[in-house]
């Protein structure tokens, strides 16, 4: 997957995590949506338009128009790249963790 992507499938999962599967569509584009056609149809993801009486019922901000849900392996890729992300932005710091004190240099 290239970054565009990548974005996209953390972006969505979110959206599974934080608002049981309820996509904004005012987050995505029309390059979003035709990817995520086609992880349709392969079989990557499922997705659609809610009907109107669901976009807003919890009487939120956040106004859903779509739903996705994820397969098994659109799980384990957003795990992945979560897990990657993750290691590029925690930095390295000193947690006064004993099991990270680097040794004294002579």
């Amino acid at each position: 997957m290239n970054q565009k992507q990548i974005n996209l499938l953390v972006y969505l999962e979110t959206c599974m995590v934080d608002y049981g599967g309820k996509v904004e569509a005012r987050r995505i584009n029309g390059d979003d949506y035709a990817l995520m056609e086609a992880w349709k149809k392969e079989g990557l993801i499922k997705f659609g338009r809610l009907f109107a009486s669901e976009a807003n019922k919890e009487g939120r901000s956040y106004v859903a128009t779509h739903w996705v849900l994820f397969t098994e392996k659109a799980w384990e890729l957003a795990h992945q790249y979560r897990r990657e992300r993750a290691a590029r932005l925690i930095p390295k710091v000193n947690r006064n963790d004993p099991d990270e004190q680097e040794e004294p240099s002579p």
